[in-house]
């Protein structure tokens, strides 16, 4: 019998195609779309009376203080991932009350979370590496694409650098946040929808021209 071998697939492989979309001109494009791929994300989630131990050692594993509530914070990248050029550091992000998503680059290694910090008898673990799909949107009309499905304010001076929320885009439920002070907007949402938000966006972001880059792999 034949040997088979099961590789896997993105939900967008046969979507995201690159190259530049909607208003065409020698203006720049309004916003950048690239999907990020190889991060294994983890929801962590505080058993009864633990959410602060369990804080704290989030915080020790990104190097800085972790808040218990909608916001992101990014660990420094490792010497590895600057020298490939790739600055994705680990990244832990509140979802709610003793809630936390946690997202490492690869998804073929141990997370920090598992092997550098034991909080298995402080939270319950669960993986989502392959039920979630994550966007990068960075560009001058990334706002205003955003806005058509968005309910939030995300105005600089509200939705600063650090800030995360759960939230519902185009009646799609996502988690976005931004990590700096650049134009960028990172995305997430269940690999199921993915479909559904990748034809609003590009509809979303048509009138101002858009580019979608290569998938970037951790």
């Amino acid at each position: 019998m034949a040997d088979f071998v099961l590789e896997p697939r993105f939900a967008l492989t046969d979507i995201a195609k690159a190259g530049r979309y909607g208003a065409q001109s020698d203006a720049p494009v309004g916003l950048t779309i690239q999907e990020q791929r190889g991060v294994r994300i983890l929801h962590v989630s505080a058993r009864s009376g633990h959410g602060e131990a369990v804080c704290e050692r989030l915080s020790n594993i990104v190097g800085q203080r972790v808040s218990d509530g909608p916001k992101a914070t990014q660990a420094p990248p490792t010497p590895q991932a600057l020298d490939s050029q790739n600055n994705f550091g680990q990244i832990i992000i509140g979802v709610g009350r003793g809630q936390w998503l946690c997202l490492t680059p690869g998804t073929d290694v141990p997370s920090a979370t598992e092997s550098n910090v034991d909080i298995g008898e402080l939270a319950t673990l669960t993986d989502h590496t392959s039920a979630k799909v994550i966007l990068s949107l960075h560009g001058p009309h990334v706002r205003d694409a955003l806005a058509k499905g968005c309910q939030l304010d995300l105005h600089p001076s509200i939705f600063g650098p650090g800030m995360a929320a759960t939230t519902q885009i185009d009646q799609i439920v996502c988690q976005l946040w931004r990590l700096d002070d650049s134009d960028t907007f990172q995305v997430m949402m269940a690999r199921s929808f993915s479909l559904s938000f990748w034809s609003w966006l590009t509809h979303a972001s048509a009138e101002f021209g858009y580019q979608v880059l290569a998938p970037r792999v951790t």
